[in-house]
């Protein structure tokens, strides 16, 4: 069942998100899309065993894009339908505003509207803490590998050394 002011909040919701998706996202795309491949291909060039050392946590890596993706994509929907409640409210009371006004139900549409407003908002806020798990795990997958890339670096320059003399 769709309230009255549901369809001008989700039009608006969902014209800001075609916005958002279609701002600079292409160039962005080609730009990290050259720069992986660059990238690989100058680590081949340079070292390729370090670089094998490097592609073992690529798919750690990938595997933490997905999990935040996912959760952030689940958490956006259910937080646009809260707050498409919240303005359904806010356009509802507007709407009637003098009948609002007759019977003094000002303090009760505030409320209402806080009560919408504030199911949003703890959905934000563990939206943020998903963010923040994503990006803990994803850092930790990088400073692992860069963590493995200097014990590697440290046992071939141990080898070497023990070569020498």
């Amino acid at each position: 069942m769709n309230n009255s002011g549901t369809l001008a909040t989700k039009l608006f919701d969902n014209l800001e998100r075609i916005k958002e998706g279609t701002g600079d996202k292409v160039a962005l795309a080609i730009q990290f899309t050259a720069q992986f491949f660059g990238g690989f291909a100058i680590a081949f060039t340079y070292d390729w065993k370090l670089t094998l050392i490097m592609m073992s946590l690529s798919p750690l890596m990938i595997l933490t894009g997905v999990f935040l993706a996912k959760l952030m994509s689940e958490s956006t929907s259910k937080e646009a339908k809260q707050y498409a409640v919240a303005g359904a409210i806010a356009e509802e009371a507007l709407t009637s505003l003098r009948t609002v006004y007759a019977f003094n139900g000002q303090n009760y549409e505030c409320q209402r509207y806080n009560k919408a407003l504030d199911a949003g908002k703890l959905n934000g806020v563990i939206k943020s803490a998903y963010v923040g798990a994503g990006l803990a795990l994803t850092f930790l997958v990088m400073f692992g590998s860069l963590f493995l890339l200097a014990a590697a670096n440290i046992t071939r320059a141990k080898h070497l050394i023990i070569l020498n003399f």
